[in-house]
Formats: C-alpha cells, sequence, structure tokens
C-alpha cells in the first residue's frame, strides 16, 4: 500500500471525470516522441489530428513520423474489435449479435442473401469449437 500522502499536482479521483484527455495522458516533450504511444491512441481510435495536438506536432510531421505507427495502431484497434465481437457473436448466446455478424461479415440481409442461410450456418459450424452447438435447434 502507498503510504506517501498525495502530491499537491496529483488530481483527486474527482477532478479526473472533468478534465480534458490531454491532461490524463502524460506530457509529451519535444525529442521524446514514443512510436509506442502514437500506436496505442491510433488503436483506441484517437484521431490523428488528436494524436498531433497532444504530440504537439503538426499534423503533417506526424504523419512523415508515424505513418507506419498509425496504421498499424489503427489496424490493431479494430482487429481486437472484431475478435471481441466474433467470439461474443459465436458464443450462441446473444442472436442479435450472431445476426449482427452473418448481415456485416457473411452478406445476409432481411430481404434474403446471396447465399442460402443453411450454408451460412453450415460454414459458421465449421469453426465452432469441436463438440459446441452453436445453436440448440435447426434455423429453418
Amino acid at each position: 500500500m502507498n503510504t506517501m500522502p498525495p502530491s499537491e499536482h496529483t488530481p483527486s479521483p474527482e477532478a479526473h471525470r472533468s478534465l480534458p484527455f490531454s491532461a490524463l495522458v502524460p506530457v509529451v516533450r519535444a525529442g521524446e516522441l514514443d512510436p509506442a504511444l502514437v500506436r496505442e491512441l491510433a488503436a483506441i481510435g484517437v484521431s490523428e489530428e488528436d494524436i498531433a495536438a497532444h504530440l504537439g506536432v503538426p499534423l503533417a510531421d506526424l504523419n512523415e513520423l508515424f505513418a507506419p505507427e498509425l496504421k498499424q495502431g489503427a489496424a490493431h484497434g479494430r482487429e481486437q474489435a472484431l475478435r471481441k465481437l466474433h467470439f461474443l457473436a459465436m458464443t450462441g448466446d446473444n442472436i442479435a449479435l450472431l445476426t449482427f455478424w452473418i448481415k456485416s461479415r457473411c452478406g445476409w440481409r432481411d430481404t434474403g442473401s446471396p447465399q442460402s442461410l443453411l450454408s451460412i450456418v453450415r460454414h459458421i459450424s465449421e469453426f465452432a469449437p469441436e463438440g459446441e452447438k452453436l445453436l440448440d435447434h435447426h434455423p429453418l
């Protein structure tokens, strides 16, 4: 347990609720540009304009210095979100989420599908963990 008294510069937990994002992230000084921070901010969806403002660099410089980190971070964030969505959809516990996944990833629509629903369910079943049923009953 930390027994040291809080610093006079340490905001209270109540103050955190009203602080802007820039006050909650460590201040970056010239010469301390961190590629990992750029990647992390891009991964959680912070805009390039906001990352540049936070780092105190012009947007053009950010794009020139950190183009790979911006692309990798954004791709990583999307990948993590899709993995979580996929996991939740495949548990079979949330039919609305499974329906969303089928519509967005398999091309199915309420008015019909380029594929039959049966072929979609068969395709999804191929990826179900061995011995696990995705649906308790046949969908058709």
